[in-house]
């Protein structure tokens, strides 16, 4: 069974185009869970409309949270209504592939050891037109993931790799309701539930991408793209913003230790050398120093992960650089 599960807030703007591109599917979802979270345009409206006019209500489940929760614990509860095997997660604002539920779906039944699956998206602009980003060799997926390696027509990604970064959006990917229990049963929303199902899978020796766009992903006023792929490196150094960094750390390496506990994994080797190598990085973003540099440096994975840029930053910061180089940058 398929359940296909949306998170709405103020989507009125392209609602409409992501619902048509759910019920063109090549192989329709079994069932359709939609949470709006006390939206304030005519979202809510608009979706009862087009489940009404379809004759969708015996599959398609709409509702009204009694207040706003923020998108993170809007979309755990939704993931908490769905009854299918199968779960895949939309946004309330892109456009579908047709194929999209069928191949992934089908991928997965012939791939047991597949537990969350990302598929690739194709960006598209507010009109639904294709954007192509200037091309650059070490970035994959509109830029959400950096590989210094080609990446293969499926791929595995570990843990470290999940924790440094999420590899896509949550609206490229299909779980297995094993993985959504988990979230149910763990999840304090410490980081995004996309980011978070990731990491479980990859715990687990699960998390996949499909290099096959899927989805156009819409580019708009209120959705940024992932990773940046910006050349203009006193640009990118500029915008690091240490205290969002030191946040960031301290949320995943609670995700890191809350599913580790679920998954009975808090004495696995993975599991106590990532609490190691990302609390080392942590404890670098608290007290830069050439000293905490050098201990971080030690990991292979620091060498193996680092594009020029972050170095580059790292130095700065060590040497307590990085007024000035803002001040630079802006100029």
């Amino acid at each position: 069974m398929i359940s296909v599960v949306m998170a709405t807030y103020n989507g009125e703007k392209y609602i409409e185009r992501q619902l048509t591109t759910l019920l063109e599917q090549t192989r329709r979802p079994d069932e359709v869970i939609i949470c709006d979270d006390v939206s304030t345009d005519n979202t809510a409206q608009l979706v009862q409309k087009f489940i009404k006019e379809h004759s969708l209500s015996d599959k398609w489940h709409f509702s009204i949270n009694e207040k706003n929760l923020g998108y993170r614990k809007n979309f755990a509860q939704a993931l908490a209504k769905a009854t299918g095997n199968y779960i895949f997660l939309a946004d309330q604002d892109d456009e579908w592939h047709a194929d999209k539920l069928a191949k992934m779906t089908a991928l997965m039944q012939q791939k047991p050891e597949i537990k969350a699956l990302n598929c690739a998206v194709q960006l598209i602009d507010a009109n639904g037109k294709p954007l192509n980003l200037p091309e650059n060799k070490a970035f994959y997926n509109a830029g959400f993931i950096y590989s210094k390696t080609p990446l293969a027509k499926l791929t595995e990604f570990n843990a470290n790799a999940i924790m440094r970064n999420n590899i896509s959006p949550g609206c490229t990917m299909l779980i297995r309701s094993e993985l959504r229990d988990i979230l149910v049963e763990t999840y304090q929303a410490e980081m995004p539930h996309d980011w978070y199902l990731n990491l479980m899978a990859a715990l687990d020796h699960g998390c996949y991408f499909l290099n096959e766009e899927l989805i156009g992903y819409r580019i708009h006023e209120n959705n940024t793209l992932g990773a940046s792929t910006d050349t203009r490196w006193q640009k990118v150094l500029a915008k690091f913003d240490v205290s969002e960094k030191i946040a960031e750390q301290e949320d995943n390496l609670c995700a890191l230790d809350n599913l580790a506990q679920a998954l009975k994994l808090t004495d696995a080797p993975e599991v106590l050398y990532l609490e190691e190598y990302y609390g080392t990085r942590l404890a670098y973003y608290k007290h830069p120093s050439l000293k905490t540099l050098a201990k971080l440096k030690r990991y292979p994975e620091y060498r193996a992960d680092s594009k020029l840029r972050g170095r580059l930053w790292d130095y700065a910061l060590a040497l307590h650089l990085e007024k000035m180089i803002a001040k630079i940058a802006t100029k």
